[in-house]
């Protein structure tokens, strides 16, 4: 198990700036509410979002945390648990 220091909303910020500089938004327009399918990120894209994140975290990310998780929200919420059940 490894957590990360990150706080929630530090994940969210990024995820925001990271989403935004993708589909070239504003990062007022990504809104952290709903499904990040909606943004139509495909598998690739998805999967460099994983692993980019994981590069930041210090920490791989599955891609498949996307399903699980499906808003930045949810997804930051999980991944700024200090116990949060990651591998290495």
């Amino acid at each position: 198990m490894k957590g990360t220091t990150a706080e929630p909303a530090q994940i969210r910020d990024w995820l925001v700036t990271y989403i935004a500089k993708l589909l070239e938004f504003e990062p007022e327009e990504v809104k952290t509410g709903i499904p990040l399918g909606r943004y139509g990120l495909d598998s690739i894209a998805a999967a460099a979002l994983t692993e980019d994140l994981g590069k930041w975290l210090g920490f791989k990310v599955d891609p498949a945390i996307l399903y699980e998780h499906k808003t930045i929200d949810s997804l930051a919420a999980f991944l700024g648990r200090p116990d949060a059940d990651q591998p290495d």
